[in-house]
């Protein structure tokens, strides 16, 4: 098979189509002097002048047109199935947006589902703050903690943040808590993406004080909640984030309320991503599995026979006051 050589080939067609080595040196980002070595490696290789090298110009020969002709077509159809392909690997592909410690605690432990449901989506997956601009970073949908305001942006609430006290069972055996004011005896644990957490919870239970300043700081959520794992301190957790270390004993609530607060996890998109398959199938999805945990977590708080309230595994190892 006596194939030409391809890069020769485009050069060629790109030239020809100008009718101009200095055009087709700009299309290319080449020189002049480049696309003429190629053209004369095809000439090489076809045993024939493709074109006539005047003074200031160049013309194409007789056969040079005919070439020309004959190859534009299958150019094309080539151009076409490659930008085909390329269309259909974007579309089975899926970029998410997500906070670190909500994809390590949340949704990471779940998306095997959606892969199973889906294993020809290629997913992608990004963990930043920082705010999301789908001009720029291509994501299809983004989780962010707000309230649902993103200009441009479409929402849908998924999880509510509710705030509660956690250290491991371990520390809070050996460090009582008869109140809410103890807290400020022991290491509390901040984290500097929402330093006003603790101030929050401590006013919601009309703590004496509610300065936090003492403790230490943390540039991640995760890592402060390892650290209440690990028996540093006490750490002011989001909920939804830690239920399943409160269920399985790895952490403990000295205190069981919970605040509510104002902002919650949201999942946000742009227009141009609404009607992409996987992105849509990807909101159903993480929509329905919100739903299921929100509806878990009220089962657990409903009142049992007898209208008393069940013993929810926030409340384990909660001292008498």
């Amino acid at each position: 098979m006596n194939t030409p050589p391809l890069y020769a080939i485009k050069v060629f067609e790109i030239a020809a189509r100008h009718e101009s080595f200095k055009q087709a040196a700009i299309e290319l980002s080449l020189t002049a002097g480049a696309v003429s070595r190629q053209i004369a490696l095809l000439e090489a290789h076809l045993g024939i002048p493709l074109f006539h090298r005047l003074h200031r110009e160049v013309r194409l020969t007789a056969s040079g047109k005919d070439y020309w002709e004959q190859i534009s077509e299958p150019l094309l159809q080539l151009s076409t199935a490659t930008g085909a392909i390329r269309q259909r690997n974007l579309m089975n592909s899926l970029h998410i947006w997500c906070p670190m410690t909500f994809s390590l605690r949340w949704l990471i432990p779940r998306l095997m589902k959606f892969q199973v449901k889906f294993p020809e989506c290629h997913v992608t997956f990004s963990t930043t703050l920082a705010p999301v601009d789908y001009r720029l970073n291509n994501a299809d949908v983004a989780i962010r903690i707000g309230r649902g305001n993103w200009p441009n942006l479409s929402s849908r609430k998924l999880i509510d943040i509710e705030l509660v006290p956690v250290c491991s069972p371990a520390f809070l055996a050996d460090h009582p808590l008869a109140s809410y004011d103890d807290l400020h005896r022991y290491t509390l644990l901040h984290s500097m993406v929402h330093p006003d957490y603790w101030k929050t919870w401590l006013r919601a239970m009309r703590a004496e004080r509610d300065d936090t300043q003492e403790g230490i700081r943390f540039g991640s959520v995760s890592l402060a909640y390892q650290f209440a794992k690990e028996g540093y301190g006490i750490a002011i957790a989001q909920h939804a984030l830690v239920v399943e270390d409160l269920e399985s004993g790895a952490l403990a609530a000295p205190f069981a309320e919970r605040v509510k607060i104002p902002d919650a996890f949201y999942l946000i998109h742009s227009e141009a991503t609404a009607d992409k398959y996987y992105a849509m199938e990807f909101r159903a999805w993480l929509t329905e599995e919100a739903a299921a945990f929100e509806a878990q977590r009220r089962q657990l708080m409903r009142p049992g026979p007898g209208g008393a309230a069940p013993r929810h595994p926030a409340a384990i190892g909660r001292p008498p006051r």
